[in-house]
């Protein structure tokens, strides 16, 4: 892709919006960068570097001029008001990891999913670097594909993280290996239908051919290998899986590679992540023994299903705060045999929970729910187990969760949707629960 004297619109001044600037200014091209937070502040200030080498920055201006390509950031609707006037003044437009992946030489390899993408990213780039490949996470997990392209050339591999958002935009992307961990409503908010979402996800098997691999559940395998790709088959449960669990230990075409106690994730759904990731990696051409105890040695994302603190009596509290929607509440509760006390709700985001209805009764031994969905859930969960409602997650909803909970039992937030009732984001929701617990142990009797 030749971008010399190009005239090349960013939209979006966030990491990735800068990142591309970076790019697109390396190539020679001609770049100004728009983003509708306006100027001046901590925007402006970090724009200054590449101002420096020639950038434009716009600021929330009225779209005018002319320019042969937009690149969208991640975040930005296409198809809404502020994007969409200034995407009439382009010829093209395309997405920060397309633009990105006409530039990367490496490996890649791309994973996408409704759940478990982050951990299952950083699981993979793990055994990668275990495997003595020089590879970075990148994409949706934080580090943008461009910023990888710039500034470190000496990458020979890439474990990307792609959510629907990136992978809407695509046209050439090919990964080498491709990811696809699972699939449930979410993202209804952007996406025009559930149809549409699934749609945008199964692009990454688009420029996919006999030279490239899939990773997938046993379902997805027609879908995947359309293209004609090879397909490696994994989940826990299906013994016909080229990857599965069986016993507590990880087979392998029904050979025993190793338990999962040997590894620090935890949950029956972690479980999936680690076959997948461990497939991609074989799939790279890592050793068996090296990836298994690169693998070993990760130490998974906060938020992800993770332990919290134990009480004297053996309760234990779980921390799934990045749970956003009824797919990871389904697979949080069915992570373990333990009985449950779930702490649910958050933001009213139009998700349906019927499907997990029965999952609820039959894992949970009361549930306590919050914020702006907790009046709907209590009124569509009241009889599924005890229930308490509270307004906030606070230090009295915890309480609540402990009164319900038995010596052994798991207290477990996984929402199960957004948090913007009360907090920026689900790290802060997970911090705030992680205080309160041990708030909460400190002045136990």
């Amino acid at each position: 892709m030749n971008l010399k004297a190009a005239r090349i619109l960013i939209l979006g001044g966030g990491r990735s919006g800068r990142a591309a600037a970076a790019l697109c200014l390396r190539e020679g091209a001609d770049v100004a960068l728009a983003d509708s937070a306006g100027s001046g502040g901590a925007l402006e200030s970090s724009l200054a570097p590449l101002a420096a080498q020639g950038l434009t920055f716009l600021g929330d201006a009225a779209a005018s001029g002319s320019y042969d390509l937009a690149v969208l950031s991640p975040g930005i609707h296409p198809r809404r008001d502020w994007a969409s006037a200034w995407l009439r003044h382009c010829s093209e437009m395309t997405g920060e990891t397309e633009l990105a992946s006409r530039f990367y030489r490496g490996h890649m390899i791309g994973i996408t999913g409704t759940n478990g993408k982050t951990t299952t990213t950083g699981m993979t780039a793990a055994a990668l670097r275990g495997g003595g490949i020089e590879a970075f996470a990148a994409g949706n997990i934080g580090t943008p594909l461009s910023e990888i392209v710039v500034s470190h050339p000496e990458a020979r591999a890439v474990a990307l993280e792609l959510s629907s958002f990136q992978l809407e935009t695509i046209s050439t992307l090919k990964p080498n290996t491709a990811v696809w961990l699972n699939f449930s409503a979410d993202h209804l908010d952007w996406h025009a239908s559930l149809e549409e979402y699934r749609a945008a996800k199964e692009r990454i098997f688009l420029n996919m051919g006999p030279d490239e691999v899939v990773v997938v559940p046993p379902p997805m395998v027609a879908t995947a290998t359309a293209g004609g790709s090879r397909a490696r088959t994994f989940d826990p449960d299906d013994m016909s899986a080229d990857f599965h669990l069986r016993e507590n230990q990880i087979i392998r075409e029904g050979r025993p590679l190793a338990t999962v106690d040997s590894f620090r994730v935890r949950g029956r759904h972690n479980h999936a992540n680690l076959l997948a990731a461990f497939a991609a990696a074989e799939a790279a051409g890592v050793d068996d023994t090296r990836a298994l105890a690169a693998l070993a040695a990760f130490t998974p994302p906060e938020h992800r299903y993770q332990l919290v603190a134990t009480a004297a009596d053996g309760t234990c509290f779980i921390n799934d705060s990045k749970s956003t929607n009824s797919h990871s509440l389904a697979s949080a509760l069915g992570a373990e045999t333990r009985p449950v006390v779930l702490l649910a709700g958050g933001a009213e985001k139009g998700l349906d929970y019927a499907e997990i209805k029965p999952l609820l009764a039959e894992r949970c031994r009361a549930l306590v729910v919050f914020g702006e969905l907790g009046a709907r859930l209590e009124r569509e969960w009241s009889q599924l187990a005890p229930l308490r409602r509270h307004p906030r997650l606070d230090a009295k909803t915890l309480r609540s969760a402990r009164d319900l909970a038995n010596p052994g039992d798991l207290i477990l937030l996984s929402p199960g949707t957004s948090s913007f009732d009360q907090f920026t984001d689900y790290t802060e929701r997970g911090r705030a629960f992680a205080e309160l617990v041990a708030d909460s142990l400190r002045h136990q009797p």
